[in-house]
């Protein structure tokens, strides 16, 4: 692997991980009670975040 995807792939984690640990706080904020969450839910999230920065690393190496 060159570089670039090295270092693109690390940023997507990092960043990804970021990404999912406030929009499960955010969640759990909204939500109020911690007994009430839904797995699912949290799941789901994660899920969706991984995509978007996924859709956002493809088109920054797109762009170039």
């Amino acid at each position: 692997m060159n570089t670039q995807l090295t270092n693109r792939i690390k940023s997507l984690i990092w960043r990804a991980g970021g990404m999912a640990v406030v929009a499960v706080g955010a969640y759990i904020l909204q939500v109020g009670d911690i007994f009430l969450l839904d797995v699912n839910t949290l799941i789901n999230i994660g899920i969706l975040t991984f995509i978007g920065l996924v859709v956002s690393e493809v088109t920054k190496y797109l762009n170039n």
